[in-house]
């Protein structure tokens, strides 16, 4: 899970914690598997945090973008509107 976190493969971190998660638990009782099941929680903690970092970060871009399609589309209608003022003969 390490190699995952490092790696960015979250999807693989997750699905790998899911497949151990119930041996994990079976076999609390024993020492080794407590810090076992102790680090892979606090791993999954680490991914759960980079995730949504990633999806602010995306979403973040994504009104970036929307902004600037806005800010086009306005600049597009000002050209337009000047346009047609020129063809009618009224300087804007």
């Amino acid at each position: 899970m390490h190699q995952c976190l490092e790696t960015e493969s979250y999807t693989q971190a997750v699905k790998s914690y899911c497949r151990t998660l119930h041996l994990l638990q079976h076999y609390k009782h024993l020492t080794v598997f407590t810090g076992i099941e102790r680090e892979c929680k606090t791993i999954m903690v680490q991914i759960a945090q980079k995730i949504r970092q990633k999806m602010c970060a995306d979403e973040v871009k994504n009104m970036e973008q929307e902004e600037k399609e806005t800010l086009y589309d306005n600049q597009k209608d000002e050209i337009n509107h000047r346009i047609l003022l020129l063809y009618y003969g009224r300087l804007p």
